[in-house]
């Protein structure tokens, strides 16, 4: 089989390193608002009713 050889296109600049990480941290972010939005909903429904069968 064929290696792929990486060329400079391939691989990021520093800065485009450092934007890569900024997003990451970004969405790491966005996700613990989101987790804890699911937690304060959960919290909101009492643990001992069962769900209504229609």
């Amino acid at each position: 089989m064929d290696e792929k050889k990486q060329t400079s296109a391939d691989t990021p600049t520093p800065s485009e390193r450092g934007e890569i990480k900024k997003e990451a941290e970004e969405a790491r972010e966005g996700d613990k608002k989101l987790d804890d939005y699911d937690k304060a909903v959960a919290d909101s429904f009492p643990a001992s009713d069962p769900p209504v069968q229609p």
